[in-house]
This record gives C-alpha cells, structure tokens and sequence, in this order.
C-alpha cells in the first residue's frame, strides 16, 4: 500500500514538474515575441507656406522585421496637400523595413492666397503587417497651419477644477470672423456654434447659434439680425423658428463705446418686457473698467452683478473673449485683476500672464482656472 502512495505521489510530482517546466516554456515564448508596437505622439504641425515636412511615426522599439503599416485620412481640411508616398484612396501605405527605428512620410501643403483657416488631419491605422501593432493611441493628428491667417488668434482652452472649455475662431476670405465654436470637453460632449453673416460693405448683419450634444445637431437654430445707423449697431432683434422672442437696444458713449445695453423678451404673443440692463464703463484707452448688469422682473429688480477690471497691462489682447457684440472686443489691453460682486461679498480674481518670444499671450494664471492661447 505504501508503494502504490509514493508511486501516486511520485507521479503527481512530475505531472506538476511537466506542467511548470510547460508553462514556463510558454511565458518565455509569450515574453520574447517578437512585434513593434506604433506609438503616436502629439500632433505634429506645418504651415502652408513651409513646404514639404517629413512626418515621424515612432515605434517603441527597432522594427523587427519588413513589412507594411497603411494610414487612412479619416478626417480632412481645407487645405489642399500632397503626400510622399501618394495617398491613394485616402489611403497611405508605408513600407518599413527590418532595424527601422521609426516609420515616416512626407506632407506637402499646397501655398495659395485663400483662407483656409486651421486644418486639422486625423489618420488611422488602416492595416498593419504581421510583427506591428497599435499602441495605445490609434490616431496621427497633424495640423495645417493657414499662412494667411499668420500671428491671428486660433482657441483658447479655459481649464478648471469642473472642466475645460475650448473656443476657436473661423475666418472668412476677408479675415472677418466666420465662425466660433464653443466645446466644453468633459465626458459628454457638448459644442456651441455661432456662424457670421455680413453685408456687401463687410457689416455684421446676422449670427445664427447652434449646439450639438454628442454629434446631434439641436432641433431649433437661433437667429440674431443686426441693424445699423451712423455706422454703429443700435439695434438686435432674435428669431426661434420665425417668431421674434427678443430684441436688445445699444446706447454709446461719445468715444462710441456701448455704454448701454437693454434686453426685452417676449412674454405674449405681441408684449415684449425688459429683462436686463447693461451699464458699461470705460478708461481712456478704450478698456472696459467695470460691467453692471441688472435682472428686472415685472418692473423690479431681481438681481445685481457688477464685474470691475484693474491693472490694464501695456500687452495687447488680440483674443474677443469679452465682447457686447460678436467679434469686438472691448477689453483692448490685459486685465491684471477682475472683482466680483453679486451684492453678497467681493471675489477678486489677480490675472498672471505668460507671454511667447514676439510677446503674444501664450497663458493666464488665477488660482481657479488656467487658459492657453493659441495662434495660426
């Protein structure tokens, strides 16, 4: 009997010592295989006017063995370009070979006189050989700069503690503003599109607002018409599925600032009431110094903010982040300070700024949110 255990157990024992030794066969296999993993980086970038640039795909190690990586553009621009090898189809195919430390092509942008404004080119991986794989990131992101927009404000990206807001900025064939897109980038996806209209003597005549949640497009478009008189905008009227649900009132300043805004919405089908007042004042150089606006309802006011702005520095601000009209900025300078006050306590928000090589604004700093700039 104790023969028939210590054979069983011997037997037991080189089942388990064939099992491990199997095994660890497999791992050192697993471990030694023998393929090259494609890592894209951050976007690269070119200008139009640049000529050709050589565009890098790095891999993580020394590519092991021949063979063939195919890039497909799934998202385009304006921009016209050529690649090297051709992009057929949409489709480029590069050949790579064994010790390669990367992959690469090359972009030609195609110089003309048109503005494209910023194409963004977004490329996947179509197929891979045998012995390549994707990395984490599956998508080469390369960025068109537009030569006739050079040094113009492109986004700025707003970044707190509740989320990141980005705004860029479209222009049209005269460099006017065509087009601004608000994108709130937080788990849902969530964009604000305000498109430009202008008259035959280049006068802002018409905005149209819409909104996205998630790639579908809202139901109902705003509509905002313009009126002139004396070269000044003194008049808006909004339009939501053709009815006139508000209107707004411009005064100026004799240094021709707005220095009055009054809101009126509707109530019933032919009554329009005031719903908000704005009163703006200015310094000398034409730098908004403090915004009070007032809530009325049914006669009374509701509510009272009042927005003040200190310490203008001598930089300029080439970004319309504070405008009363679309487009027109009414803070020239940079503000060093902004003061809150909702009539139960001041918050004071000191504005730190970074600046590039030329002096343009690249960041601002408060203690609550971070923006960065951006040009073409």
């Amino acid at each position: 009997m104790k023969t028939i255990t210590k054979l069983g157990l011997s037997l037991l024992l080189i089942a388990i010592s064939f099992s491990c030794s199997e095994d660890d066969e497999m791992n050192t296999v697993t471990e030694n295989a023998a393929y090259t993993v494609i890592r894209f980086g951050e976007e690269q970038t070119i200008a139009e006017n640049e000529g050709q640039k050589e565009i890098i795909i790095p891999f993580d190690k020394a590519a092991h063995s021949s063979g063939q990586i195919d890039l497909k553009l799934i998202t385009g621009g304006a921009i016209m370009f050529q690649t090297i090898p051709e992009m057929i189809d949409g489709v480029i195919s590069l050949q790579v070979n064994e010790g390669d430390p990367f992959a690469s092509f090359t972009i030609i942008p195609i110089n003309d006189e048109i503005v494209s404004n910023f194409s963004s080119l977004i490329f996947s991986i179509n197929s891979l050989s045998e012995g390549f794989r994707k990395g984490n990131n599956n998508n080469l992101n390369v960025g068109i700069l537009d030569d006739e927009l050079s040094g113009m404000p492109r986004s700025y990206i707003i970044n707190t503690d509740n989320g990141s807001v980005m705004q860029e900025y479209f222009y049209n064939a005269e460099m006017k503003l065509l087009k601004i897109e608000n994108t709130f980038l937080n788990s849902w996806d969530w964009k604000e599109i305000s498109t430009f209209y202008y008259s035959e003597d280049s006068r802002l005549s018409k905005m149209t607002s819409t909104s996205k949640y998630d790639g579908m497009e809202a139901e109902n478009a705003t509509e905002t018409f313009y009126f002139w008189e004396n070269d000044l905008i003194t008049r808006s009227e909004r339009i939501v599925d053709g009815i006139k649900t508000a209107y707004t009132i411009y005064e100026y300043d004799n240094n021709k600032n707005i220095s009055k805004k009054t809101d009126y919405n509707l109530h019933s089908p032919e009554e329009y009431k005031l719903s908000y007042i704005y009163i703006y004042k200015y310094n000398e150089e034409g730098n908004l110094i403090e915004e009070s606006s007032s809530f009325h309802y049914e006669g009374n006011v509701e509510s009272k903010i009042i927005l003040t702005y200190e310490n203008y520095s001598s930089h300029l601000n080439p970004f319309p982040i504070k405008n009363i009209i679309p487009g027109i900025s009414v803070q020239k300078n940079l503000p060093g300070i902004m003061k809150y006050d909702a009539g139960d306590g001041i918050s004071i928000y000191n504005y730190t700024y970074e600046f590039d090589e030329e002096g343009k604004v690249i960041k601002r700093i408060t203690p609550y949110e971070t923006a960065i700039f951006a040009y073409h």
